[in-house]
């Protein structure tokens, strides 16, 4: 979409780690500058947390301005360079932040457009929404669950021990 041919590594970014609620891919040109490299940040959140995400965003991004058009709401900013924009959707329980440098996305409006096209793919991420912070503490912090009786089937793994992952995209040449 952007019209760059050069070869390009896929990885997560050291920034945060991946979470229940959070995962993140970097599309980083070989033997460029950063200039030429993509990121994506993804937190799957319910609508409370993931406007709180958004307007922490909103506040952390330099020059961030909020346009609203994007999904239920959305931002662009920029700091040198770098582009940045993102976007929440409730319906879907995502906020997704694209950064993009200038050498790979050409303006603002391509890196939103880019965007666009990830937010259209969102029901991709499943319906499930990270549960909240105080179902995440410690094993030993929790009040003591009743064991499960022989008629009851096993139960799934509480939310935390499945972390958040994005798919690794097919990158086509």
């Amino acid at each position: 979409m952007t019209g760059y041919s050069g070869e390009l590594t896929v990885d997560k970014l050291a920034d945060l780690p991946t979470t229940s609620s959070y995962d993140s891919r970097h599309f980083k040109a070989v033997g460029k500058p950063e200039t030429f490299d993509a990121a994506l940040r993804v937190w799957k959140l319910a609508p409370d947390a993931a406007d709180a995400r958004f307007a922490k965003l909103l506040a952390e991004v330099p020059h961030a301005e909020r346009k609203d058009e994007l999904a239920d709401k959305s931002l662009r900013g920029y700091d040198g360079r770098i582009i940045a924009v993102a976007a929440v959707d409730h319906a879907h329980g995502v906020v997704i932040e694209l950064t993009c440098g200038l050498d790979q996305c050409r303006d603002a409006g391509q890196a939103a457009a880019l965007l666009r096209r990830v937010m259209a793919r969102a029901d991709r991420l499943g319906t499930s929404i990270a549960a909240p912070v105080e179902e995440t503490k410690p094993k030993e912090d929790r009040p003591a669950e009743a064991k499960p009786t022989e008629s009851k089937p096993t139960e799934p793994p509480p939310e935390e021990d499945k972390p958040f992952q994005l798919k690794r995209p097919e990158l086509k040449r």
